[in-house]
């Protein structure tokens, strides 16, 4: 027998964080298949798969759960996410009706880290098309299913692996020829028809996926895999959404009405307002928004692998994703001034608001408001680029190496001549009242048209504020590691010692810049605006299945993108955008960069002994770990002489130049880690576990310079910054569970867990002057709302505090000769006064550690998979070959956001936190294959910052998976997600403070697998 089988075998385990023990049952499992023998049964399909990963949960050292594939190129689900949430402690986050980020044991995707064969990967994406990822961990979105072999999920750490996961470590194993030698071929065909599309998108097409895997060895050392897949989908989704502001950060205090109001309201227009000690907010806008989206993934991988001689495996590979998304959104939305509120409340804190509304009277020389109906372009793409080397090695029987080289990279560009992400305004200034009503699943919009006109007929818009957004983010990492195994002869208690070292380089960049016009008065007439821009869109059965949607109004105007965006740029001027129109698409204007370097070390003892007779082992070990960081940010540098008053209550700046900013840190830790298992019955498995680790800031946090924002408001402006400085989440972890495996497919299995996490990063809001935020002395960037035109307008009107509206209308009435005032088109422009000395105040929200701060999280986690066997008692009917699986995961956590404190106050949550279980039931015969699987998750918070946090609400699902062989090698499969439809909700501080809801789809594949 080759040395290389057993030794080489180990390290591989090592580097892709598989035991030596499961992967020699693997390769048992491929030998079996491969032998032709009609004693021997061979096991595929479901319960292949459990089989499988049960032998890698009960072998390996510390907590580890697995998914295996069925067999070559079929895995459990159509999606790597999906499949992860069947697994105790894995729940999911959806986008698109799509299982997309991973949560374990109650922490997010920026807390557990996901590699691809063991390897730091690459992750490049725009998110909204203008801003850095907010994990760094590798995105299943970019590795189609069919090309997966299995899926390890680490819960509890050791030395050898990876750190970077405070949640888990999840490493993605793909196809390796020698190791299921001989010649094997598979491809899929997927019809797919989604729900959401039946009258979104009634012509859609290209809804299909195709995938192929083929591989193959010569001689038992030469072997090669080749797998691709191409993937196209569209669907839809019904938005809507509510943007709120804290009453605190507005001074409105408990005067209910009597604020802001030009109309001599008091505070009897509202029905029990809040007292002045409740936390409460105030409604700002309110969208329905329609969204279709475009998808296409293209997945191919080679391997190829070449056993040298009896010591020595060389492997290559290349892996290429190219992930591309288009978003097309259409809205129709209400925005408040804050002029005269009628408001109603309910009792409780924070407090409920009922419904908010706001009315334009006549009688108080009110002029008719704005409904506005804009569209989006989102259009970006990702692409990674993976180049591999691995070299094997065992120069004799006590000693294996391991020489592990990858360069990756991983670009995320705009896929459109626009830019990544563009929005185009346009209003019907024809509204009489308007507001939004809280008592349903849906928040309800309320319009009421002006004295003969109709606020929703095309024929009164026309075109206002506009912007075009371009971004690039990119991310290269190159990886170099030496893994080693020695087996130690020189004492009785240490049975063979693993060693390593890697350096991990990684280069970011994140750039973006935009283009914005704030003509939110309007670019030209209704009159002048060409009609074959609109078209009528139903609304109101879009949102079917969520209470309340038979209250919302029935259609609106779709705005064609293409042909608003070409009648703006060739028909009318763009603020600073020149007669050639050359910044569409934007200059990069911020530009921010970071080159981190991480050196490791380890050492692991392995012990295994026998305690009064019973089989245990020993893993103890300790990683070293230094990282060092250099970054560098360009960002506009405001014009002072730009400041300027657009409409009520917006104002904006423009640049001249940027500013750059460079900072440099570094940081170390030391983390030991320690594993224990004893088998107290030959079938029951004890562990305890022990570990230190660390989860880095993700790459937005980390992003240096001040950035402003351009659009403030009449009370402060605001902006944003990272913090290269950022030390890593830090991690004590305890971890003890019992096992026990009374079948070849069965087992049972509970856990409790504490984690002690440290260095919490949280967002906090700070006051700047001008010259402070830009680190420029004696910078005053003046604010046209407080200075001597807007204090004159003031007092004019009789003092106190009047309302924004009034205060401009009065500057634009009887000040139109003033340098500062721009009465031109159909807008009014007030420019800001340098000589008055009026700088605008900038709050800036900045990620910062909680360095005296140390949270517990802790949970339980039972699971039970069982194949039943035999017959019902007393029956003759027979339970071969149905199975279930059920699991269920408690978590607890200090770490949860305080409702009753104001948004000044800095808060550190753990987004994500929820409890969660999953029951799949499954029946398979040699022929014929069902699974039937539940999945519950708890509400979440899945997001905060500033003050502000939102909430998901609790959700289930069900997914079914059919499938059939007609003949050898062809087999037909259907597979049905969300067939409940069940719809997403998300709220702020309490639940009538909607931020977010959208009715669910059904997803069904129908399709061809054929097998070699």
């Amino acid at each position: 027998m080759k040395s290389y089988g057993s030794q080489a075998a180990l390290r591989r385990g090592l580097l892709t964080g598989t035991s030596a023990v499961a992967m020699t049952l693997a390769a048992s499992v491929a030998v079996a298949q491969e032998a032709d023998s009609t004693d021997e049964v061979v096991v595929t399909g479901i319960r292949a798969s459990l089989e499988k990963s049960l032998d890698i949960k009960r072998n390996a050292k510390g907590v580890v759960d697995a998914i295996s594939a069925e067999e070559m190129g079929k895995f459990p689900d159509s999606n790597l996410a999906e499949s992860l949430q069947r697994v105790s402690g894995v729940s999911i986050d959806r986008e698109r009706g799509e299982g997309s980020r991973v949560t374990v044991r109650g922490w997010g995707p920026e807390y557990n880290l996901v590699t691809l064969n063991g390897r730091f990967m690459p992750t490049s994406t725009l998110g909204d098309g203008a801003s850095a990822p907010s994990t760094r961990s590798f995105d299943f979105a970019n590795l189609a299913s069919e090309a997966v072999s299995g899926v390890e999920i680490y819960k509890t750490s050791k030395s050898a692996v990876p750190t970077g996961g405070i949640g888990s470590t999840i490493n993605i194993k793909t196809t390796r020829p020698l190791e299921a030698p001989g010649f094997k071929a598979t491809a899929s065909f997927k019809l797919v028809n989604d729900g959401s599309l039946t009258d979104n998108i009634p012509d859609a097409d290209g809804q299909h996926e195709m995938t192929a895997l083929i591989s193959n060895t010569w001689e038992d050392k030469l072997g090669v895999s080749l797998s691709l897949a191409k993937q196209e989908r569209q669907s839809a989704e019904a938005q809507a959404s509510v943007g709120w502001r804290d009453a605190i950060s507005e001074s409105m205090g408990d005067q209910w009405g009597g604020i802001h109001n030009s109309w001599g309201r008091s505070a009897d227009w509202s029905t029990n307002p809040p007292s002045g000690d409740t936390i409460y907010r105030t409604p700002q806008n309110m969208a329905y928004n329609l969204v279709n989206y475009s998808l296409n993934r293209t997945n191919g991988q080679l391997t190829m692998q070449y056993d040298i001689d009896e010591t020595m495996r060389l492997t290559g590979d290349y892996t290429y994703s190219k992930y591309e998304i288009e978003a097309r959104g259409n809205d129709v939305s209400i925005w408040f001034d804050h002029n005269g509120p009628t408001s109603t409340w309910g009792d409780g804190n924070p407090a409920p608001i009922i419904s908010y509304v706001e009315d334009w009277n006549p009688e108080f020389g009110a002029a008719p408001s704005d409904l506005s109906m804009g569209a989006s372009l989102t259009a970006n793409q990702n692409e990674n680029k993976s180049l591999g080397l691995n070299l094997a090695w065992d120069p004799n029987e006590k000693l294996s190496l391991e020489f592990d080289f990858h360069d990756s990279s991983a670009e995320s560009t705009p896929n459109s001549p626009y830019g990544s992400n563009n929005t185009i305004g346009t209003a019907s200034l024809a509204v009489r009242s308007q507001g939004i009503n809280f008592e349903n699943e849906i928040p309800v919009m309320s319009v009421t048209s002006w004295a003969g006109m109709d606020a929703f007929d095309p024929a009164n818009r026309l075109m206002t504020g506009n912007a075009f957004r371009y971004a690039e983010f990119t991310n290269d990492t190159t990886q170099f590691q030496i893994n080693g195994t020695y087996q130690a002869d020189f004492t009785d208690y240490i049975d063979s010692i693993d060693f390593g070292v890697s350096v991990i380089e990684q280069d970011v960049r994140s750039a973006y810049g935009f283009t914005q016009n704030d003509s939110w008065g309007g670019l030209a007439t209704a009159a002048d605006t060409p009609d074959d821009i609109f078209s009528t869109e139903t609304l109101r059965d879009k949102f079917a299945g969520l209470q309340g949607s038979e209250l919302i109004p029935e259609s609106f105007s779709r705005v064609n993108f293409e042909k608003a965006a070409n009648y703006i740029i060739t028909d009318h001027d763009i603020e600073n955008c020149g007669s050639d129109y050359s910044c569409i698409p934007a200059v990069l204007d911020t530009d921010r960069q970071i080159n981190e370097k991480t050196s490791s070390v380890y050492v692991q003892l392995n012990s295994e002994f026998d305690i009064m007779d019973m089989p245990a082992s020993l893993v103890a070990g300790l990683r070293y770990e230094q990282t060092e960081i250099d970054s560098a940010s360009q960002v506009p540098n405001p014009d002072p002489d730009t400041a300027r008053w657009v409409a009520n209550n917006e104002f904006y700046w423009t640049a001249d130049g940027t500013v750059t900013t460079s900072r440099q840190a570094d940081f170390d830790y030391m983390l030991p880690a320690l594993d224990f298992d004893v088998d107290v019955l030959e079938d029951v498995k004890i562990r305890l576990s022990y570990s230190e680790t660390i989860a880095r800031p993700t790459w937005a946090d980390m992003q240096g310079g001040i950035a402003l924002a351009t659009l403030f408001r009449i009370n402060e402006g605001t902006g944003s910054s990272g913090n290269p400085g950022l030390l890593p989440y830090e991690s004590e972890n305890l971890d003890f569970s019992t096992e026990w495996y009374y079948g070849e497919a069965s087992y049972l299995s509970a856990g409790y867990y504490s984690k002690d996490v440290s260095n919490w990063i949280s967002s906090n809001s700070s006051l700047y002057t001008s010259a402070e935020a830009m680190g420029q002395a004696g910078l005053i960037i003046p604010h046209p709302g407080i200075g001597g035109l807007a204090a004159e307008a003031n007092t004019a009107l009789g003092g106190g505090q009047q309302g924004a509206d009034a205060i401009r209308g009065w500057i634009a009435d009887n000040r139109a000769s003033n340098p500062l005032v721009d009465t031109s088109g159909n807008a009014v422009a007030i420019s800001g006064d340098v000589a008055a000395n009026d700088d605008i105040t900038w709050r800036i929200t900045a990620p910062t550690n909680q360095e005296n701060q140390s949270q517990t999280v802790d949970g339980f986690e039972i699971a039970w998979q069982h194949e039943f066997t035999g017959n019902i008692p007393f029956t003759d009917v027979s339970l071969d070959g149905f199975g279930l699986q059920a699991n269920a995961t408690i978590v607890e956590g200090d770490a949860e956001f305080d409702p009753l404190l104001n948004y000044t106050v800095s808060q550190f949550v753990l987004v994500g936190l929820s409890d969660s279980a999953n029951l799949v039931a499954y029946y398979e015969t040699d022929a014929f294959q069902a699974r039937l699987a539940y999945n519950w998750r708890d509400a979440f918070v899945s997001g905060y910052g500033g003050g502000h946090v939102s909430n998901t609400e609790e959700y289930d699902q069900v997914d079914m998976h059919v499938s059939y062989d007609v003949s050898e090698g062809v087999n037909l499969f259907l597979d049905a997600i969300n067939v409940t439809e069940e719809s997403k909700r998300i709220h702020a501080r309490d639940e009538s403070y909607a931020l977010f809801a959208a009715p669910g789809h059904a997803r069904y594949y129908m399709g061809l697998r054929l097998t070699y």
